[in-house]
Parts: structure tokens; C-alpha cells; sequence
């Protein structure tokens, strides 16, 4: 750990000396220095200029952001004791719902930096992004299972397994990268802050250690330092069926990974550029990503030391697993420094784990009816219930799908926003966004929004219900009694209800937005900024929270209800909100307003502020 740790610490040194040097000379008053420009400044007019394969390069960044999502998750729910570390199959299954529902970045992400290169073909890059990192993995897999069929081996995974993962990929995966793909295609591109030359700069030759092979072997072993010893415990736990239970330390890992990348990564382009050598774009990523190399050979290491597996079959499963985890390792680190999706992705997660216990309060008031003596009295009365009779973990009880669907969900949500409200402006000849067209475009997102939010709502609400504590042993037992009992169909009760709560609730927050920020004077600083992002985006969520309160206990009591008991008895928000207030009064359409408030009207002002402040930040430092 404290190899790792020092590693960083010199990375980063040498990066701000180096860098210190040159800006020290570059603003000295020297005049023999400033008679002519070299290094880094000679490349200026050209370091901007699209690099060769640019669809290859966007699709491989862009896969990079859903790997990393998916990395990120399954760790933090590990760190939270929500997987079990003796079984592997929920952390497998996990891994891999998580990577079908992250595909929406995958083709958000890599549509965008294509179009930005100067890519103009929108299907061909939803190909590329659908087939490219999906359609490797699927071919090794299928090789590994025929060898094992061939063996005979009790490993070999069925056909329905297969298809199963099949359909997943079709009917879940692709929807979700061809949505990601076009609102990022639609989004506004990335112009570099020079114009790039007409002519292209002769690239001088460049000493043997920065030619690309030398200098990408040296950054894969800086950044394979960061992980040796961790890897050692991990190829353990899967070939010798070890349990793996320290997933703390297996974050911090990661993050310092992340970290040395980085560091290795802008250090490397750094001496490229001061060689007047631009063509830095495919340098990054397989300086980064050369660390893949060294895993593998570790992996052959480990093999010969360690294994020695007798049979064929064996031998082919064991390389190929390995091949694939390679192959993700390197599209993983790849990915060193874009991150405008990731940070609001971060905000979003963070702001479940923090305000989560809300969110269960305002599910078990919502869902109660009548007035006994058993009934909650207050969101007080909630807390201090649960956790005397049920414990302190039921406060998280349910989490699991939020988390999943928490990265695409603030992805749809901004990029659905920024996408309609350019399309109203012209569909109605209006050069400026106005108050009407604000609400317009905020009530379409959330219509966009609630088609994924959906079914992993009703999921959250079934864990979290009271009357359902002892029914469901974790998310996915959840799911399969779920479909098992009441169908396919169910996943979608409540998605009109739905559809309800996330228009009105956008369309209040975006829409108070615009008022607010028109209403309050211009802020000449950066904390005044902040400020009033911070006031119009808590206000917009008081606001939508308070229109949004009666279809959320109507779509809550939908997806609560099983409908193996017979019909329902109402499906839609209307009826719901009639009924509800016929029987239990007006009030009732606002139980579980309080807990709800408390979450979403702090947590929009953060959550505009988070968003703004690190496009803002992004755009000025790297775009």
C-alpha cells in the first residue's frame, strides 16, 4: 500500500515540476528566450486535429465509460455488504445487468466524441458501439463453451442460459446504446479553443523511448505497479475458490489505479507534445491501457506457477477468460480523463447513499391506509420503528435498483433537456428559450426519464414495503418472484403513474429554474453562481416535488399492489388519485411529502450545482 501510494506521489511530483519549468520559462522576460517557440508551443495549431480511426477511438472511449460505471457500482455495492462475498453469482449477475444498463452511456458517449472528431454517420456508430466490445466477449465466450461441450465438461453453460443473455443484450442492452447515441450525437460538439492548420506539421524523429512501443511498455508497468499484489488475492479467489470479502481495500485500489493512470497518461502526452509530436489522441489510450499486457503475462505467470491444468479444456477456458478480462482492463483504463457523464453519474449515487433512508420513509407512508394504531405518525416515528423492530439496514433496504439506474437516469434527464429544448426553439421560431418552452422541454425529459425508471421503481418499492420485509430475500429474488408469479406484464404496472410523477416534477424543476434565474440578479462571482444555482435549483425541486407528491402515492400503490391477487383497483393516476381521495381524503394524495421534500428539495440545488459546475469546469480545463 505504501508502494502504491508513493508511486502516485512521485507521478505527480515530477508532473508538476516538469510543468512548473516550462511555465517558469515561458514567463521569464528573457529575450534570447522569447525570440523563438519549442516544444509544446510549436504544436498548438495542430494538437487539435482529428487523429487517424476516430469512430474506433470514440467507440473505445466510449465503452471505457460504461466498464467504469459498472466497476464503480458493483464495488460500492460490495463495499455495502449488499452482495454476499460467498456467492459468486450475485456478483456475477450484478456485474452483468449493470454493464447492460450502462450501454445508454456507451452510445451516449461515444456518439457525442465521433461527432465531435467530425463523424458524421450515426448508424455507423451505433454499430461499431453495439458490436464492438459486446460482440468480442460473446465470440470467446462461445469458443470457451464449445470446448467445454466438446469435453463434455459440467461447465459448459445451457442453451437457455445463452439465450437468455442473448435477449438481454437485444431487447435491453441495444435499445438502451441507440437512445445514449442519439442524444449524444445531438448534443453540441466540442470546439477546440485554436483553429486547427490546414497543413499538417512534419513530426520530427523522436528519441527510441518515446517511439510508441517502448513508451507505452514503460507507463503499463507504472500503472500494473498499482495492482500486483491486489491481483494476486483476486486470481486466487477464482481459481482456487477462495472467498474474496476485503472489497474496502479492493476500492481503494482501484481508485489509486485510476489515479496512477492519470497521472501516467498526461505525464507521457506531455513529453510526446514537448518532441512536437501531436498525435497524442491513440497514444493516450493504449499508454494507458498497456497495462493489460502485463496483466496477461501475469496471467501466463500464474498459470505455470500455480495451476498447470491437465486438460484441453481447462487450458482454453483458462486463457480465454483471461483474453476477455484483458480486453476490459484495457478499454477500463483507457479512459483517463473524460468524465463530464461520470460526475454527475457520482453526484447522483452519492446523493442515494446519503438521502436514501428518505426515500423508505416516504415509501411506507405513502403506502399506508387508514388510521390505526400501528400507522406511522411522522417521519420520526418511521426512523425510530425500523430500526427497533426491523434494524438499521431495512433503511437501505431496496437501494440496488436506484444505484443501477442512477447514471442513465441523470444522463436522460440533462441530455433530454439540453436535446428538446434547442428542438421546441425551432419547431416554434423562438431564438431565445422562454418561460413556456422551459416547462415544454422539462415535461418531455421527464417523459423520456420515466420509460427506464420504471420497473426498477416497482422493484424498490416491493423491498422497501413493510408488509413485504420477510417475502424477498434480496433484488434479485425480488425479480424472479416477481415474474414467476405475476408475469412479464407486471414490470410495467404503474408506468403511466409514472410517466405522471417524472413530467410533472421535471417540468416543475426546470421550468422554476428558468423563472428563478430570470428573477434573480446576475451573480459576478463564482460563489454567487453557485448561490443562486443552488437556491433556483432547490426551489425547482420544492416546486416539483409539491406537483409531483399525488401521482408518486398513486404509481407507489400501483407497483405495491400484486396482481396475482386479482385485479387492481385502479391502474391509472387519475382513478388512483380519485379513489384515494374519496376514501382517505385529499390529504392522503400527500402522505410522505415531508421525507420527500427533505430529499428533493436540497437535493436539486445540489444536484444543479453539481451539474453545472463540472460541465463548466470540464469545458474551460479540457475541452
Amino acid at each position: 500500500m505504501v508502494i502504491v501510494v508513493f508511486l502516485s506521489a512521485m507521478l505527480g511530483l515530477i508532473l508538476m515540476r516538469t510543468l512548473h519549468k516550462d511555465i517558469a520559462r515561458y514567463n521569464s522576460d528573457d529575450a534570447e528566450d522569447l525570440q523563438e517557440d519549442f516544444g509544446w508551443k510549436l504544436v498548438h495549431g495542430d494538437v487539435f486535429r482529428p487523429p487517424q480511426r476516430f469512430e474506433l477511438l470514440a467507440v473505445i472511449l466510449g465503452s471505457g465509460y460504461q466498464l467504469f460505471w459498472m466497476v464503480v457500482t458493483t464495488l460500492v455495492i460490495a463495499l455495502l455488504g449488499f452482495l454476499s462475498p460467498s456467492s459468486r453469482g450475485s456478483l456475477t449477475t450484478a456485474m452483468l445487468l449493470l454493464f447492460i444498463v450502462y450501454g445508454f452511456s456507451a452510445g451516449y458517449n461515444s456518439a457525442h466524441l465521433c461527432h465531435s472528431f467530425g463523424g458524421l454517420s450515426l448508424k455507423r456508430i451505433i454499430i461499431t458501439t453495439v458490436l464492438f466490445v459486446p460482440g468480442i466477449c460473446w465470440v470467446v465466450l462461445m469458443i470457451i463453451n464449445l470446448c467445454l461441450v466438446v469435453a463434455h465438461s459440467s461447465a459448459a453453460a445451457p442453451i437457455g442460459t445463452l439465450l437468455g443473455v442473448m435477449a438481454l443484450w437485444f431487447v435491453v442492452s441495444i435499445p438502451l446504446t441507440v437512445c445514449g447515441a442519439y442524444f449524444g450525437f445531438r448534443r453540441k460538439t466540442i470546439d477546440p479553443p485554436v483553429r486547427v492548420n490546414q497543413i499538417p506539421r512534419q513530426i520530427p524523429d523522436q528519441p527510441w523511448y518515446l517511439k510508441p512501443i517502448p513508451s507505452a511498455l514503460m507507463g503499463g508497468i507504472l500503472t500494473f505497479g498499482a495492482i500486483f499484489i491486489e491481483l494476486y488475492f483476486i486470481m486466487n479467489s477464482i481459481w482456487f475458490h477462495k472467498v474474496y470479502y476485503v472489497f474496502g481495500f479492493l476500492f481503494l485500489v482501484f481508485c489509486i489505479l485510476v489515479i496512477t493512470t492519470a497521472e501516467v497518461t498526461v505525464l507521457l502526452t506531455y513529453f510526446h507534445l514537448c518532441a512536437e509530436d501531436y498525435r497524442w489522441h491513440w497514444r493516450s489510450v493504449y499508454t494507458a491501457g498497456a497495462s493489460a499486457l502485463y496483466v496477461f503475462l501475469y496471467g501466463i505467470l500464474f498459470y505455470f506457477s500455480r495451476l498447470r491444468l491437465a486438460s484441453y479444456a481447462s487450458l482454453i477456458t483458462y486463457f480465454g477468460w483471461m483474453a476477455i478480462a484483458c480486453l476490459l482492463f484495457f478499454i477500463l483504463t483507457a479512459l483517463p480523463f473524460l468524465f463530464q457523464f461520470a460526475a454527475g453519474a457520482i453526484a447522483g449515487v452519492s446523493e442515494i447513499l446519503c438521502m436514501y433512508p428518505l426515500d423508505v420513509a416516504k415509501t411506507r407512508l405513502m403506502l399506508q391506509v387508514g388510521t390505526g394504531a400501528d400507522q406511522y405518525k411522522s417521519i420520526v416515528d418511521v426512523f425510530g420503528r425500523i430500526i427497533k423492530e426491523e434494524g438499521a439496514s431495512r433503511l437501505y433496504r431496496g437501494i440496488l435498483p436506484p444505484i443501477m439506474v442512477e447514471a442513465p437516469k441523470r444522463a436522460i434527464k440533462f441530455a433530454s433537456n439540453d436535446t428538446y429544448g434547442p428542438m421546441y426553439m425551432r419547431l416554434f421560431n423562438q431564438k431565445q428559450l422562454t418561460q413556456s418552452l422551459a416547462i415544454m422541454t422539462g415535461v418531455t425529459a421527464g417523459i423520456t426519464e420515466a420509460l427506464i425508471v420504471a420497473t426498477p421503481e416497482l422493484v424498490k418499492i416491493r423491498l422497501q414495503a413493510k408488509e413485504n420485509a420477510g417475502r424477498y430475500a434480496g433484488t434479485m429474488d425480488c425479480v424472479r418472484k416477481i415474474y414467476a408469479e405475476e408475469g412479464l406484464k407486471a414490470f410495467a404496472n404503474g408506468l403511466e403513474a409514472t410517466i405522471w410523477r417524472h413530467a410533472l416534477w421535471n417540468g416543475g424543476y426546470f421550468g422554476s429554474i428558468f423563472g428563478i434565474k430570470k428573477l434573480m440578479p446576475k451573480a459576478e462571482t463564482k460563489r454567487g453562481e453557485l448561490a443562486v444555482n443552488f437556491a433556483a435549483g432547490a426551489i425547482g425541486g420544492t416546486v416539483g416535488t409539491t406537483l409531483n407528491t399525488p401521482p408518486d402515492v398513486v404509481k407507489t400503490r400501483i407497483q405495491n399492489y400484486n396482481s396475482a391477487k386479482g385485479p387492481p383497483p385502479y391502474t391509472t393516476f387519475l382513478a388512483g388519485a380519485r379513489t384515494i381521495a374519496r376514501e382517505e381524503g385529499v390529504r392522503a394524495l400527500y402522505k410522505g411529502y415531508v421525507p420527500k421534500v427533505l430529499r428533493l428539495g436540497p437535493g436539486g440545488g445540489i444536484l444543479l450545482v453539481v451539474y453545472d459546475h463540472v460541465t463548466t469546469y470540464m469545458r474551460d480545463h479540457f475541452l
